[in-house]
């Protein structure tokens, strides 16, 4: 996905460009959890006195009450998880994303684009070259990033509907979600929708947690995974308190719950909103190179701006330089096995391999080849003597295999999107 993605990489603003942009005006970040359902009739009107971000999971059912969000965060790189916007249709809304997500996405018209920082190497590796674009918290979850969205954007104070973390009613999504409808489409006679989700409830791990309006709610360990990252995320950033609209979800830590219907006292802003958004869709639209928005510019027409070009090249001369070092250190382990097993010194041998690491962490590139290494097993002996010896020697050559394989991987792919 990064490397297709490339040439929206070197035009694309990122998110750095509007930080604090809506200062002091309250967000309204939209989850796609089952109580969403009953925040979706007070939409609209919510929509005219807050900034409002949904999330890829939430866009359609903003778009079914009327409401077109102001933004729309979408950062999984998972094919399936572009399927969430299938029948969207058109929107005005500004999305945020990230450059490894599937490049199906960026396929659809929206208002603007904007790119948050990369969260892999390969990403990190071309814009600390190529250009900054600002930060964005990542727990796991759409929604975690939604919410650091709106902190980054300077809205106080926020608030979170659809963010559950939990199973309220037995309920997994809102309605007419894109994996809800799923089930009933992949439904038949022996496994109907209902055993879906009985197996979605019972497979996860499930326990019970207090909720926000008292009493408990059923949730999962991928679950607990969110609302832990959440509470941590409440510790580092207290000047940014945000209310939960979920009054049968999962009770987070500093992050209260208060009724929706206490947001319709605070007064109108969609005016101003407005207003910046349109500065917003305008450094993040069609001259910023976004060809999702129908842009022909001479940047996105030619592939990628000068600075990733000169990125990606840098990288490949790096990665072919670690190539040529680990192809060394596997005939030098080939050398020390033999060594070994003959009972002679092998003092050269493991100096030269010595030698080989410090180089190779002399490399920035070596973490976007590490990035993809295969699990290799403890490189400590399982057993004593010239066993564990050999042992420790293949372990090695097979750390050094690895790294060759993961480095041929990516300047297949690089040299391919080069045209080389």
């Amino acid at each position: 996905n990064l490397v297709r993605n490339l040439p929206l990489l070197g035009t694309v603003s990122g998110i750095a460009r509007i930080a604090g942009a809506f200062q002091g005006i309250p967000a309204l970040v939209l989850a796609a959890g089952p109580s969403l359902d009953g925040i979706l009739p007070l939409l609209p009107a919510l929509a005219r006195r807050c900034v409002v971000v949904a999330v890829d999971t939430s866009l359609r059912a903003c778009l079914r009450a009327g409401v077109d969000p102001d933004f729309t965060v979408v950062v999984d790189p998972q094919y399936w998880n572009t399927r969430h916007l299938d029948w969207a249709g058109e929107t005005g809304s500004v999305l945020v994303s990230e450059s490894s997500t599937h490049p199906r996405i960026f396929r659809k018209r929206f208002g603007g684009l904007y790119f948050a920082g990369s969260l892999f190497p390969l990403g990190t590796y071309i814009e600390s070259r190529a250009g900054r674009k600002g930060e964005l918290g990542a727990g796991g979850s759409v929604s975690t990033s939604a919410w650091d969205f709106a902190r980054v954007l300077g809205c106080r104070p926020v608030f979170i509907a659809g963010l559950d973390l939990g199973f309220p009613e037995l309920k997994t999504h809102t309605a007419g979600s894109f994996f809800e409808q799923r089930v009933h489409t992949a439904s038949a006679r022996l496994t109907p929708a209902e055993h879906a989700a009985y197996l979605a409830l019972r497979e996860a791990g499930t326990f019970t947690v207090p909720a926000n309006g008292g009493g408990r709610v059923l949730t999962d360990n991928r679950l607990a995974v969110y609302k832990a990252w959440f509470e941590s995320q409440m510790k580092l950033h207290p000047e940014c308190v945000p209310y939960n609209l979920s009054e049968g979800g999962t009770a987070i830590a500093g992050m209260p719950y208060k009724p929706a219907e206490e947001l319709l006292a605070f007064p109108e802003l969609r005016e101003p909103i407005d207003r910046t958004m349109e500065e917003v869709r305008r450094i993040g639209g069609p001259a910023a190179g976004n060809p999702a928005a129908g842009n022909t510019g001479t940047a996105a027409a030619s592939g990628t701006s000068g600075s990733v070009r000169d990125a990606v090249r840098e990288l490949a001369a790096e990665l072919r330089t670690l190539d040529t070092l680990a192809i060394e250190a596997i005939s030098v382990c080939g050398s020390l096995e033999r060594n070994f097993r003959a009972g002679r010194p092998l003092e050269k041998d493991l100096s030269r391999l010595s030698a080989i690491d410090e180089k190779i962490l002399r490399f920035p590139a070596k973490d976007v080849a590490g990035f993809l290494l295969n699990s290799v097993r403890d490189l400590s002996p399982r057993a004593s003597g010239r066993s564990g010896g050999i042992e420790i020697i293949e372990n090695s050559r097979r750390l050094y295999r690895e790294l060759h394989e993961a480095i041929r991987y990516h300047l297949t792919l690089l040299e391919h999107k080069s045209g080389r």
